[in-house]
């Protein structure tokens, strides 16, 4: 029986991060390239706080992402709509899994008398919003 962690083409989990590493080096160099691979490996496992994929990641990073999937759009025009999909694809499915796996990494049994619970099902339901809301309003 194969392994979990393999997937359907034959790839591990670890065969991925080491070609994104590759590719993140060409463009950003060694140090940032390990840092950048390292936390997205962290929240891909779950291993990382809620908030910080949440609010860091999964808002800000995706505002940024919007803002430059436009810009690229803008510049580029349709062929910018088939770039911008190939860039915010892939980061809104990293996103979307990564606050998934980190939802129930909550500190506190409670926080201002909301049960961890449902703020990690509520977390898990924005996070699919979310990605739903980004792709209906795509532009195709």
């Amino acid at each position: 029986m194969p392994s979990k962690k393999k997937e359907a083409a034959g790839l591990s989990m670890a065969d991925v991060w080491t070609g994104i590493e590759y590719v993140a080096d060409k463009v950003v160099g060694e140090y940032w390239a390990k840092r950048i691979v390292n936390t997205a490996q962290r929240c891909w496992e779950g291993e990382e706080e809620l908030y910080v994929v949440f609010w860091l990641y999964g808002f800000l990073g995706s505002i940024v992402l919007s803002l430059i999937a436009q810009l690229i759009q803008m510049l580029f025009g349709p062929f910018g709509l088939i770039l911008s999909f190939i860039l915010v694809v892939p980061y809104m499915v990293w996103v979307l899994y990564s606050v998934w796996q980190c939802a129930p990494n909550i500190k506190s049994e409670e926080i201002m008398t909301v049960k961890r619970e449902y703020i990690t099902l509520a977390a898990k339901g924005a996070a699919l919003i979310g990605a739903l809301k980004y792709f209906l309003t795509m532009g195709w």
